[in-house]
C-alpha cells in the first residue's frame, strides 16, 4: 500500500501549511526544520510509531547535548511538534496528539552576565571580519565581512541583515540607508548607514551586487520559501561564537549585538521614539505609532553613535562628546550631506 501524506510528520507538516496560509512564511520554513531534526533525531518517520517517550528524550537530548534554553525548546521544537500534530487531529488525520501529555517546564536560564557583547568580544569579532576567509565561498565571506559591522551599527536582527539585497539599500535626501523590509514582528523600517560602513566601502561592495542578495545566490530567491538568509545567519553565529570564545550557555553572538547598540543608544541620550524605531521594537504608547520617522532625522542621531576601531591591539571607541547633543547631531548632518554634495561634483 502507498504511503500517505498523513503517515508521516513530514506529510502532516505540508498538509499543516496548506491549512495556515496566513502565517508567516518563516514560520512554515522554522516549524518545517524543527520537523526535519526531530525526524532524523528518531529515525524515522511514522506518526504512528512516534510516542510521548520519544518526544521526552528529543525535549532532554535539545536541552542536554544541545544546551538550548528551555524557552526556546518551548516555542520552537516542541511547539512545531505540538501544533503541526493538532492541526492534524483537528482534521480527522490522527486520533491523538502525543504532545498532550508532555510536560514541559519553561524557565529562563539563570544569567550569569550581560547579554551585551563585551569589549574584548566586539574586538576579536570585527577584527576577525577584515579577514580574507580563504576557506570559506565568497557568499560566506561576504557575510562574515560585513554583517557583524552592520549589526553593530544598526542593531538589527541578523537574519534582517542577512537577507538583504542589493535594491535594500537607499538613498533618500542625500542619506544613505538600509530599508527593512521584512522583520520578526511585521515592523518594517529605514535605517541610516552609519558613516564608518560607508568609509570602509559597504556601498562599493554593494554596487558590485547589483541586482542581488548581498550575501547568498539570486538563484536561491527562486525557491518557493527563502530559508538560506537563517542558514547564513546560523553560521555566522557559530563562527562569531568561536572567534570571541563566548560559551555556548552565554551570549547569543548575533544578537549581542542587538543589546550592545541599545546600550550606545543610551550613551548619547539618543531619542525614545527613534531608538525604537531603529530597531524595529513595539511602541509601548499608541500615539508613539503616528507619523513617520525620516531617514534625515535618524541620520541625525546616527551621526552621534560612535565608531569601533579594530586597527590596534584592543577596541578603540572613538565618542561624539560635548553637551548639546541635539545641536552636534545636526551639525554633524550637515557636515555629511556637505561631503556628499562635494563628493558629487
Amino acid at each position: 500500500m502507498a504511503e500517505r501524506s498523513v503517515d508521516t510528520l513530514t506529510g502532516l507538516h505540508k498538509e499543516w501549511v496548506k491549512e495556515t496560509p496566513d502565517a508567516k512564511p518563516d514560520t512554515h520554513a522554522a516549524f518545517g526544520a524543527c520537523i526535519r531534526k526531530f525526524v532524523a533525531f528518531l529515525g524515522h518517520d511514522v506518526v504512528a510509531d512516534i510516542g510521548p517517550g520519544d518526544v521526552k528524550r528529543w525535549l532532554k537530548f535539545l536541552k542536554v547535548e544541545r544546551r538550548l534554553s528551555d524557552i526556546r525548546i518551548r516555542d520552537g521544537y516542541f511547539a512545531a511538534i505540538r501544533t503541526v500534530l493538532n492541526c492534524a487531529r483537528k482534521a480527522g488525520s490522527i486520533a491523538t496528539n502525543v504532545c498532550d501529555t508532555v510536560k514541559l517546564d519553561a524557565k529562563p536560564r539563570p544569567r550569569t552576565r550581560e547579554k551585551d557583547l563585551r569589549q574584548d568580544e566586539v574586538y576579536a569579532i570585527l577584527k576577525a571580519s577584515l579577514e580574507t576567509h580563504e576557506h570559506a565561498g565568497p557568499d560566506v565571506a561576504a557575510a562574515r565581512r560585513w554583517v557583524p559591522w552592520l549589526l553593530a551599527y544598526t542593531g538589527a536582527r541578523v537574519a534582517e541583515i542577512t537577507r538583504l539585497e542589493s535594491r535594500h539599500i537607499i538613498e533618500e535626501a542625500g542619506v544613505f540607508g538600509i530599508d527593512i523590509q521584512q522583520s520578526k514582528n511585521g515592523r518594517p523600517r529605514i535605517v541610516p548607514i552609519h558613516r564608518d560602513l560607508e568609509k570602509q566601502g559597504f556601498l562599493r561592495f554593494v554596487a558590485e551586487r547589483e541586482n542581488q542578495p548581498l550575501f547568498f545566490s539570486k538563484d536561491k530567491l527562486r525557491g518557493p520559501k527563502l530559508s538560506i538568509h537563517k542558514t547564513r545567519a546560523e553560521g555566522l553565529g557559530e563562527w562569531a561564537r568561536g572567534i570571541a570564545k563566548i560559551a555556548a550557555h552565554e551570549v547569543a553572538p548575533n544578537h549581542g549585538w542587538r543589546h550592545r547598540f541599545k546600550t550606545e543608544c543610551r550613551r548619547i541620550n539618543m531619542d525614545r521614539e527613534v531608538r525604537f524605531y531603529l530597531q524595529g521594537h513595539a511602541f509601548k504608547v499608541d500615539g508613539e505609532e503616528y507619523g513617520y520617522f525620516p531617514l534625515d532625522v535618524t541620520a541625525a542621531w546616527m551621526e552621534l553613535f560612535p565608531t569601533y576601531d579594530v586597527s590596534g591591539e584592543s577596541l578603540t571607541i572613538h565618542r561624539v562628546s560635548g553637551n548639546d547633543i541635539i545641536g552636534q547631531a545636526v551639525a554633524l548632518l550637515h557636515m555629511q550631506r556637505g561631503r556628499t554634495v562635494s563628493e558629487a561634483a
